[in-house]
């Protein structure tokens, strides 16, 4: 009976850090294609619009927030490329469903 338990003790400490390795190298590839993708964007200003925004606010009414927090999200490619190339942000207002 104790040689079972070892072994799932054992097994279980395996399967969990094999879990925690592939959710940060997951999450690498994630933001590693993110970048990628703004960059091809942002090379091709053809498609783009030039010049200045008058207001580079943008209100956003939603139940949730976009931008990202401490929580490690991510910022989405949209929100990235309205900062990087027209220097705006997002104003969240949080309404109730």
């Amino acid at each position: 009976m104790k040689k079972i338990a070892a072994a799932l003790l054992v097994s279980a400490a395996v399967l969990l850090t094999a879990c925690s390795a592939s959710d940060s190298s997951d999450k690498n590839k994630a933001s590693d294609e993110i970048q990628k993708k703004l960059d091809g964007i942002l090379s091709s200003d053809g498609e783009l619009l030039t010049g200045e925004l008058e207001n580079k606010t943008i209100k956003f009414l939603s139940t949730w927030d976009i931008n990202p927090d401490a929580t490690g999200k991510s910022v989405p490619l949209e929100l990235a490329l309205f900062q990087q190339k027209y220097g705006g942000n997002i104003e969240t207002k949080i309404v109730s469903s």
